[in-house]
């Protein structure tokens, strides 16, 4: 039993850190385009 949930737990796992990490970052807002996403992580200086 142990061993079908470990891949996948593992795998969850690294997959929120890399999300949390990149979101940190402000890739994600990148990605989904920043003109959609409220601006967060930066500030407008225009």
């Amino acid at each position: 039993m142990s061993e079908l949930i470990m891949p996948f737990g593992i795998g969850f796992v690294i997959g929120i850190v890399l999300f949390v990490v990149l979101e940190r970052l402000g890739y994600i807002d990148k990605w989904l385009g920043l003109e959609s996403a409220p601006p967060r992580h930066k500030q407008v200086h225009s």
